[in-house]
């Protein structure tokens, strides 16, 4: 699994039998990050940071940051269900949440990360690639978005 998604996981609600979790450090359940006792994350300059960054976290902040977790889950799951519950033409508002959304993730995180990346070793040809992919994305999530944002308005739904 993931660092990230192993140190939420909850198997750090539980117990063994003789009364530890079952994760008993923070490296076990994540290798690559360690918390600060603040809950601030980061990474251990030894395992002997590590180990000791471990044992200041005890079960019971293990358990209480799980039951955080798990109350924001609970609690995005409630609004997105109360959201879809009150508005008529709830696809609507999911179109334009995905013209933004799919614009940014497919086209202009990618084309910015490239030019970050390769900023010193790319060439004019590639970097032109990647503000084409810019640019389509920016021109792509605007005309999408105005797309969606005048069907909800005017509540023209497709479906």
């Amino acid at each position: 699994m993931y660092p990230v998604f192993e140190m939420i996981d909850l198997r750090l609600l539980s117990s063994s039998e003789a009364g530890t979790s079952p994760l008993s450090s923070t490296s076990e359940a994540s290798p690559l990050l360690a918390h600060d006792g603040y809950g601030a994350l980061h990474s251990p300059s030894s395992p002997a940071a590590a180990a000791a960054a471990a044992a200041a976290t005890s079960t019971k902040e293990k358990q209480r940051r799980a039951a955080i977790y798990v109350g924001v889950r609970v609690g995005v799951v409630l609004l997105a269900s109360v959201v879809a519950y009150l508005l008529p033409e709830f696809e609507l508002l999911i179109a334009l949440v995905g013209s933004i959304g799919a614009g940014m993730l497919a086209f202009i995180v990618p084309g910015i990360l490239g030019l970050v990346m390769y900023r010193g070793t790319a060439t004019r040809r590639e970097k032109g690639g990647y503000g084409c992919l810019i640019a389509f994305g920016v021109v792509g999530g605007v005309v999408g978005a105005s797309y969606a944002l005048h069907n909800l308005i005017y509540g023209q739904s497709q479906c």
